[in-house]
């Protein structure tokens, strides 16, 4: 199986010369934050929470025992209840799963992305090969803790069918 940073080591610049690699870091989900005015998602970026790690939270339900992190963040002078006290224990817990559970993470990033671009149950249960009810309750789980992204998006195809175009931010029409 050729991991990505092998396939990355197999280009070699010229003498003189560098090549750069541009990560756009969540992109789609910045802009989907953004132009939904979803709270969650800015509050993240804001703080620096790693987005696919909280959607694996979000999507799988995944249990994490947080009250070691609850401690420490009382311990730092977080008060509880606080937002510095939420921030310091949602980062270390995204850290964590970015750790511990990179499949559940990679399949978070499915869920994401698909959901942004469309995807449906079939789609998103053939793409993570799990039962078509497993991905509806992962979509369901999604939208329900995003419920301005999930308002966009019906928002943007309600306005498709009415026109039979959406506009883009700068006015581009998108049929």
């Amino acid at each position: 199986e050729l991991h990505e940073f092998k396939l990355k080591k197999a280009f070699i610049a010229r003498p003189g010369w560098k090549i750069v690699n541009a990560d756009q870091s969540q992109l789609e989900l910045r802009i989907a934050g953004a132009v939904s005015g979803e709270e969650k998602f800015i509050k993240s970026y804001k703080n620096n929470i790693d987005m696919h790690s909280r959607n694996a939270w979000v999507s799988f339900g995944l249990n994490i025992d947080t009250s070691t992190w609850v401690a420490e963040a009382i311990a730092k002078g977080f008060p509880k209840g606080s937002e510095e006290h939420q921030v310091y224990v949602e980062r270390a817990a995204c850290k964590f799963i970015k750790n511990n559970y990179p499949d559940e993470r990679q399949a978070a990033k499915s869920v994401s992305f698909g959901i942004l671009y469309g995807m449906g149950e079939f789609s998103l249960a053939d793409d993570l090969k799990i039962s078509m009810a497993r991905a509806k309750e992962y979509i369901k789980s999604y939208l329900d803790s995003y419920p301005a992204i999930e308002k966009y998006l019906e928002d943007v195809a309600k306005e498709a069918k009415e026109q039979g175009y959406v506009t883009t931010m700068l006015g581009r029409r998108r049929y």
